[in-house]
């Protein structure tokens, strides 16, 4: 995933002019597209590079501290992303912003790396973490997201996570659960069981019923599509839209 973000392995970031951009490729024809045809909930995900993850994977292998500039790039990872969401607010669309962490069950607990996300929480009308290794549960209660998506395919929901999720629903965070896979093809009533599973390892816990906590999520695939071919992409949502229709009833 390093590789996706900047191109080339960690241990071989360089720079070059084709990189000097403010904002990915697709903007202006994204922006293009959400102007003609707003969603009708005028929100909006974006997602930008986790600070802690980036932090980490560049640093080298004996750096005791290998997030002690992640608040820095935070920092800077919001500024970037500011002017894209002023220009959403300028139609009246809101933005949700997504902070992607796939590899952070490296950090721990540490007020370093919950700082690296303080300027990245009100860039958007929301902010939230993308969690696609095995969840740190402390870590991911002390951050507080507004919205928590993390990998139901690869990690089944344990007792621990069961508990968290639990306490920060209360708190008001909301679960994204990513329940199919991006790089096979599962049929939709897999998908459904592992929702289901989920959120009845938190009913148990908190008496919600199963329908609320379903009305109070989202569902997603395990990981991001966006590198993935339209038609596929058009699968997968196909997918997620019958798994839930399977998990409601």
């Amino acid at each position: 995933m390093i590789v996706e973000w900047v191109g080339v392995e960690p241990g071989r970031c360089g720079w070059s002019p084709d990189r000097d951009r403010r904002e990915p490729y697709a903007w202006p024809a994204f922006l293009d597209a959400v102007t003609k045809a707003p969603p009708d909930h005028r929100i909006v995900k974006l997602q930008v590079t986790g600070p802690v993850t980036l932090c980490g994977a560049i640093a080298d292998s004996d750096d005791t501290s290998p997030f002690l500039f992640a608040r820095d790039v935070g920092a800077w990872l919001g500024a970037q992303t500011q002017p894209q969401v002023d220009e959403l607010r300028e139609r009246g669309i809101d933005c949700l912003l997504i902070v992607d962490e796939p590899a952070l069950n490296m950090a721990s607990v540490d007020p370093t790396v919950i700082d690296a996300w303080e300027p990245l929480r009100t860039v958007g009308a929301a902010w939230g973490l993308h969690v696609c290794c095995r969840p740190p549960w402390a870590l991911l209660e002390a951050a507080q997201p507004d919205v928590l998506n993390i990998d139901l395919v690869a990690f089944r929901l344990d007792q621990t996570g069961g508990e968290s999720v639990s306490r920060m629903t209360r708190l008001g965070t909301t679960m994204a659960w990513g329940i199919t896979p991006v790089h096979q093809i599962e049929p939709a009533r897999v998908a459904a069981s592992r929702l289901i599973d989920a959120v009845e390892s938190v009913r148990a816990r908190d008496r919600v019923g199963t329908a609320d906590r379903l009305a109070g999520s989202l569902v997603t695939a395990s990981c991001g599509t966006g590198a993935q071919a339209i038609d596929r992409e058009s699968h997968i949502a196909g997918v997620l839209r019958t798994a839930l229709g399977l998990a409601v009833r």
